[in-house]
């Protein structure tokens, strides 16, 4: 038997809570879920809700311009999922040879999340945690390193694309005193409770055999 799991860390954009109101998720060059996926591309299959045994149907890996993982909106929504949550595809092969898929998910309520904007600096993601700004965090954890304070403080209100209809709220994040310059798209946690910070990985695969 073998189980192969992808999880990833969802965004707003894929959400559909961005300016498209599309719900997916986007799977990037760095990335192959071509195994988990093996025999449906662009063919639809039913995943089986871990919480409840429920089937989600309609689901499948849409390749063209980009690559993404469709169909996922109801689901989303069924569980209230927002930016940081974890979303969890699960390809299960029994002895027999039949598979199953399976679908999960891990929601953080209570952490803060940024992503980082080009060059505008970085979008709070959560809105379900109400937090003053500027926040300082001292002492606190780092990516594991100690740290006297991290203060996440407002830069600029501008619009995330020319196109774009709203104008958007962006900070920046000083780790003692210097501003953290993370590349676009990169992700950051904020568990306050636990005053630990961390960079986020957004796909992580898991392979088990016996």
């Amino acid at each position: 038997m073998k189980s192969e799991k992808y999880i990833k860390i969802l965004n707003n954009t894929e959400l559909g809570k961005g300016n498209t109101n599309e719900s997916y998720v986007l799977v990037t060059g760095a990335y192959n879920v071509n195994d988990i996926f093996n025999g449906f591309i662009n063919y639809t299959t039913n995943f089986i809700d871990k919480t409840d045994n429920s089937i989600v149907s309609n689901i499948r890996l849409q390749s063209g311009d980009e690559t993404r993982i469709v169909g996922l909106g109801p689901y989303y929504r069924k569980h209230d999922l927002n930016a940081g949550d974890f979303l969890i595809f699960e390809r299960f092969e029994n002895s027999d040879g039949s598979t199953l898929f399976y679908l999960n998910n891990i929601k953080k309520n209570n952490n803060i999340i940024l992503q980082k904007v080009g060059s505008k600096g970085y979008e709070i993601l959560t809105q379900n945690v109400p937090t003053l700004y500027p926040l300082i965090i001292d002492p606190c954890f780092f990516n594991e390193d100690y740290k006297k304070n991290v203060e996440i403080r407002f830069k600029q209100s501008i619009r995330k694309r020319s196109d774009s209809p709203n104008i958007t709220d962006f900070y920046e994040i000083l780790v003692d005193g210097i501003s953290l310059n993370l590349r676009d798209k990169e992700m950051i946690e904020i568990v306050i409770d636990d005053k630990i910070i961390k960079q986020l990985t957004t796909w992580n695969k898991y392979t088990l055999q016996w």
